[in-house]
């Protein structure tokens, strides 16, 4: 089986005086976890509601996981450029963080309908 390729989409943008925060639904499709994880590349994120500042001009400086996907734990490891972000997926049994997910095919409900809302927070100027 292939390696499973994350899709982002922009779902929201927020501003304050001083930030800005994208909101970012990622889709994983069906395939092997990577060790290490999962690329997140922002340079090919789409934007579907054609919201403005969606684009990524400069990396972020952090992200912040909004749940769980399916019966993994999510950990994003804060990419050097645009295109080297990693998210990790860690099983998680009764409710404690387990170990990294294995290189295999994805758990079982670990793609279907799950997706992932990831905040990433930078500069207004980014």
């Amino acid at each position: 089986m292939s390696d499973s390729v994350a899709t982002l989409s922009v779902v929201d943008v927020n501003e304050s005086r001083r930030s800005r925060t994208r909101t970012v639904k990622v889709v994983l499709s069906a395939g092997d976890y990577v060790s290490g994880g999962i690329t997140l590349d922002l340079t090919g994120v789409l934007n579907p509601n054609n919201l403005p500042e969606a684009k990524f001009g400069r990396n972020p400086v952090s992200a912040t996981v909004k749940g769980h996907y399916g019966s993994h734990m999510v950990r994003i490891d804060v990419g050097t450029l645009l295109t080297n972000w990693k998210l990790r997926l860690f099983d998680v049994p009764s409710g404690t963080i387990g170990v990294e997910q294995t290189v295999a095919a994805l758990a079982a409900g670990a793609v279907s309908t799950n997706f992932i809302l990831i905040d990433f927070i930078g500069p207004k100027n980014l």
